[in-house]
């Protein structure tokens, strides 16, 4: 019990040393390109250049740059300093509340080392570079074109199988490997349809090469078609909608290393053909390339026999879209 004690302590001290190694205060650098300015700062007034120091907050810090023709009003936003968006990392694996007990303390906060007030930029919100390149990526709105057609082509990387063969146990298995073509119609601005058919593998390694196997071993496939109704969330997109699965279990034999201990088994081959859902979710980066997550749960068998068969494939997708009408 006293050395669990003492894990948990240690854990904890752990999950929080990003911040406690920030300190509460920290000095901040002022520039601007124009001579005999000063600044006020929570009530405090400074001559630029100048060095001060300031308490992280998750609040914006307001600065007031004058000086005998000019008065101007800029917002510093607060931004998660390096300590803690990395340096929690380090203990992320024995500590996972790392980020958690750190959301709890403002010290996560700063204001960058070095600001330069720029007088002839309109700017009056300042961000940290990284924060800025965040900032406006996101802020970009990302819709569609009513009327427009794509062709889609998409790499499904990684597989997880979930099959339940007849007259077998269920099997579980994640592989690599896939490929999927189809077509996208925007019926509006923000909303499309999408037909797509794929293929998906087991492969054991993330890109094609000849791999022996010898003994028993198991492999699944999948082909499905699917029809879907998406919404664009600027960035985002998330669909649903229908599938129709073709999925295969088969298990190998190759005695040719294992001439000694012949195999239980012969080799078997079971597909099961279902009915579905389809359900995805993407981050479009430009108007081509995606990256997404795609769920195709399978309940109805409706071969080689009728009955309510829970099956799905989940799978980390590639896409990309070729415009073909705008």
């Amino acid at each position: 019990m006293t050395k669990l004690i003492y894990l948990i302590a240690i854990a904890f001290v752990a999950s929080s040393c990003a911040t406690l190694v920030a300190r509460k205060e920290y000095v901040l650098t002022l520039h601007t390109n124009v001579p005999n300015s000063k600044v006020e700062v929570n009530d405090s007034v400074f001559n630029i250049p100048t060095q001060f120091k300031v308490t992280r907050s998750k609040a914006d810090l307001k600065i007031k740059l004058t000086n005998d023709s000019l008065e101007k009003y800029v917002r510093v936003k607060s931004f998660p300093n390096p300590s803690f968006l990395y340096g929690n990392l380090l203990f992320l694996y024995v500590s996972p509340a790392a980020y958690l007990v750190d959301f709890t303390n403002p010290r996560r906060f700063y204001y960058g080392n070095d600001i330069f007030l720029n007088v002839f930029d309109t700017i009056t919100v300042i961000r940290q570079p990284i924060h800025q390149v965040l900032y406006d990526y996101f802020a970009e709105k990302v819709t569609g074109i009513k009327g427009a057609l794509y062709l889609t082509l998409s790499f499904p990387w990684v597989n997880n199988f979930y099959l339940q063969p007849i007259d077998e146990v269920s099997m579980l298995n994640t592989g690599f490997i896939g490929m999927s073509v189809g077509a996208e119609y925007h019926y509006q601005n923000k909303k499309y349809i999408s037909l797509e058919a794929g293929a998906l593998l087991d492969f054991l390694i993330p890109f094609p090469a000849p791999i022996d196997y010898w003994g028993e071993y198991e492999t699944m496939h999948s082909l499905y078609v699917s029809l879907s109704d998406n919404i664009k969330l600027n960035h985002f997109t998330v669909g649903y909608g229908v599938s129709f699965s073709s999925n295969t279990w088969a298990l190998h034999v190759n005695d040719f290393y294992d001439t000694l201990v012949p195999s239980l088994r012969e080799p078997t081959v079971k597909t099961n053909q279902s009915l579905g859902f389809y359900m995805d979710g993407y981050h479009q980066f430009s108007e081509t390339v995606s990256v997404g997550v795609k769920y195709r749960p399978s309940i109805l068998m409706i071969k080689p026999q009728t009955s309510w068969k829970y099956e799905h494939l989940i799978s980390l997708d590639l896409e990309i879209k070729i415009p073909v009408h705008h």
